[in-house]
């Protein structure tokens, strides 16, 4: 968890604003995302991925923000509880919003599959996310395409 942070805190030191949304898994590649592939980033990045861990970036243009979701391909996927907020909680309100869809047990969830720590400039922070998949570099690179960066 510490070192997705310290990767999301470099990739958000460089943005700027630009218009539609690009995905790029950074799982295959060096790691390495230029202005061209973002042209949100004030300069080019590298980010590199431990053994075992993939990760998917998305430069949405149109609504100016960035996410970048990661996971380890032999990380935890059996069936416990965690903690679930909601993937659209309103940014900076000071409050952890729970899933609109959690039971009567509040944020606290049984969940399945890998964890997705997600970090996103709309967001600006490091939270997991449970989409209920295995973990791999397709997966995550859909998870992280996917991620709703609409205001």
């Amino acid at each position: 968890m510490k070192k997705m942070k310290l990767i999301t805190s470099l990739l958000f030191a460089g943005m700027m604003t630009s218009g539609a949304a690009v995905a790029q898994q950074l799982s295959s590649a060096d790691g390495e995302v230029t202005m061209v592939d973002c042209n949100l980033l004030a300069n080019d990045i590298r980010i590199t991925l431990t053994n075992g861990v993939v990760a998917g970036l998305q430069c949405d243009t149109t609504n100016n923000h960035v996410a970048l979701a990661g996971c380890h391909t032999k990380g935890l996927s059996t069936e416990r509880s965690a903690l679930v907020l909601d993937p659209n909680d309103t940014p900076n309100d000071a409050t952890d919003d729970c899933d609109p869809n959690a039971d009567a047990n509040g944020c606290v969830e049984v969940v399945s599959g890998a964890s997705f720590p997600t970090a996103t400039t709309k967001a600006g922070t490091v939270a997991s996310r449970f989409p209920g998949s295995s973990c791999d570099a397709t997966t995550v690179d859909t998870y992280a395409g996917n991620i709703d960066l609409s205001l």
